[in-house]
């Protein structure tokens, strides 16, 4: 599902073949979620953005917002997937919903 990352740019797409096209009238939810580091170590809810993948528009290139801060981490998942408001130090969120994603890092 993820493309290339660059720069904050992210291109992702779903079951693009013309053998495992999206059905009609199935939608696939997208979010791409930031996070800022929290003075704990934990980190906090910084921006995200959601959007559904379609047969009509399987694809989706979008730009992520990051916090100008050391330590800050991002990810893309896909589904209904609840998003945390803060991550506890050492955890990595989203289980098997992230398609794509960068962990913090040390500062």
């Amino acid at each position: 599902m993820p493309g290339p990352y660059t720069y904050g740019k992210i291109t992702v797409a779903a079951r693009t073949k013309a053998e495992s096209q999206i059905c009609p009238g199935e939608r696939i939810k997208v979010t791409w979620v930031t996070y800022e580091r929290a003075a704990d170590g934990s980190s906090k809810l910084f921006r995200s953005g959601t959007h559904y993948l379609d047969r009509a528009n399987p694809r989706w290139t979008f730009t992520t917002v990051e916090p100008d801060t050391c330590g800050s981490s991002w990810y893309v998942v896909s589904g209904d997937v609840a998003i945390p408001r803060s991550v506890p130090k050492g955890v990595i969120p989203f289980g098997r919903a992230k398609v794509h994603w960068d962990e913090p890092t040390a500062c």
